[in-house]
């Protein structure tokens, strides 16, 4: 296999390899040449061939963020402390150069390219006109700004459902955002909160979370307020009698700002039975959160369905991926150059174009998906998952349905259909906009503006709700003075 894969590297990079002693599994080569150096768009082209990216954003719906005062190439940005807000954990800014290797990527997307959605997604919900500063950089120059923004996600963690170490480690970092709240002492909003570590397997009630974590939530609540990624985790902080909760789900729900998207999608989820009778299609493929969590059949069958699909790929959002590949990989004779990774959401939105549809164990895999207006299902491998597809009503399977787990192949065709099924457009654009009423009451709160669109759809939702009012309270009088005729 590696002399197979050795001769492919050779045709995509153009680099002869006559050196008999250089022996590369393909994981290694997928590592570092997983996309071919001409195409600027994808996040991961050849080390060597580093530049800016150069992808056109004609064709896709998703936004450029503002500035971030603090960030790279932003130190000249105007600034203007009635409309500023601090940013906690900025870590997106602009769009950065093609061609970093996966660990050269990490100081842009972290350690999983994941968080690079719920960032973005986070950030665009302020309105352009504020300025965004990083909260770091504007403590180092002392800088002020009228509210504080605290994009978060798996930071609570139970005594029941974690090492005594990542127990201090979480304490230690909730304690750090607790004297940052502190010391900034402005109005205050944090969102995407959730229960992190294999606590999902768990009874809420079960549940202890510290009370260094607690403070932080009333030390929010005090300034603002707080929302979580859904049922589990309130029921876990209510448990603990923490602080009231907004079940808000996650921000990546609104990285696609169009207000039709539910529809768009719900057409696309159809096409996708017609299409498989047609032709091949094409799948962007994502892997389990922890090489543990991935089951052998599911495994083999989703690295087998990009095997199996060319034009097809893996979408890499951890190292921990790789182990998988190099586990099962060679069983489903996946080739070299199918995997992806990508620290720029444009340009992975940009490679979900190329595909029909996207199968994804992680949820902002799957959100990315959606936002590229692609049929998604997500697989849910423990509560966390279920928990935002429950609340932003996402089709979803769980890891362990036998659909996932058929042999010798996964039947897509029928996992798509059913997904399909599952999903209403309508249904789906109702709850974005309730949803997006939610955050604006939120926003309303730090007194910050929110995104025009997404203010449009809490604005749709209190009209719909208003007119299902009237239409209930005229009912109500109609049946009512039927009574007193009779």
């Amino acid at each position: 296999p590696s002399q197979r894969v050795l001769a492919r590297s050779e045709g995509v990079s153009g680099l002869a390899r006559k050196s008999s002693t250089m022996i590369m599994s393909f994981v290694m080569l997928a590592a570092t040449e997983s996309v071919p150096p001409s195409d600027d768009c994808l996040g991961a082209a050849m080390p060597w061939l580093r530049r800016p990216l150069t992808c056109g954003l004609t064709d896709l719906p998703l936004e450029r963020l503002p500035p971030l005062l603090g960030g790279r190439g932003a130190s000249a940005l105007s600034y203007e402390p009635p409309n500023a807000c601090y940013i906690n954990w900025a870590q997106t800014d602009e769009m950065p150069l093609s061609g970093y290797t996966f660990s050269e990527a990490e100081p842009v997307s972290t350690s999983n390219t994941g968080n690079l959605v719920w960032m973005y997604g986070a950030r665009l919900l302020l309105n352009k006109n504020v300025t965004h500063i990083d909260v770091d950089f504007a403590q180092r120059n002392s800088l002020t700004a009228s509210a504080l923004l605290m994009p978060q996600a798996n930071i609570l963690r139970p005594y029941e459902a974690s090492t005594a170490m990542n127990i201090a480690n979480q304490v230690k970092a909730s304690a750090s955002l607790e004297q940052t709240v502190r010391q900034l002492n402005v109005p205050t909003l944090a969102f995407g909160i959730g229960i992190g570590g294999p606590a999902h397997t768990q009874n809420p009630r079960n549940l202890t979370l510290p009370a260094g974590q607690l403070q932080f939530l009333q030390s929010i609540a005090e300034r603002g307020a707080f929302s979580v990624r859904g049922h589990f985790t309130e029921r876990v902080i209510r448990h603990n009698a923490g602080p009231k909760p907004i079940v808000a789900g996650c921000p990546s729900l609104f990285v696609n700002m169009q207000a039709n998207l539910g529809e768009l999608l719900e057409h696309a989820y159809r096409a996708i039975p017609r299409q498989a009778e047609r032709r091949s299609l094409k799948f962007a493929v994502g892997l389990p959160t922890n090489p543990s969590d991935c089951r052998p059949r599911l495994c083999l069958n989703l690295l087998q369905l990009v095997a199996d699909n060319p034009g097809s790929f893996v979408v890499i959002q951890q190292s921990s991926d790789y182990t998988i590949i190099n586990k099962y990989g060679a069983q489903t004779a996946l080739p070299y150059n199918s995997t992806r990774f990508f620290y720029d959401v444009h340009s992975w939105a940009r490679a979900l174009h190329a595909v029909d549809a996207v199968i994804a164990p992680r949820i902002h895999g799957s959100m990315m998906g959606l936002a590229a207006v692609k049929p998604t299902v997500t697989i849910a491998t423990d509560a966390r998952i279920m928990e935002m597809t429950d609340v932003m009503q996402v089709p979803y399977f769980l890891h362990r349905d036998s659909a996932l787990h058929s042999t010798p192949r996964l039947d897509a065709r029928r996992i798509f259909q059913s997904a399909a099924d599952q999903f209403d457009g309508n249904a789906f654009d109702a709850n974005r906009r309730r949803l997006a009423a939610k955050y604006r009451s939120m926003f309303d709160l730090i007194k910050m503006p929110l995104h025009p669109a997404v203010l449009e759809m809490a604005q749709a939702h209190d009209a719909a709700a208003s007119a299902t009012a009237s239409t209930v309270k005229g009912e109500a009088h109609s049946s009512r003075l039927s009574s007193e005729t009779e």
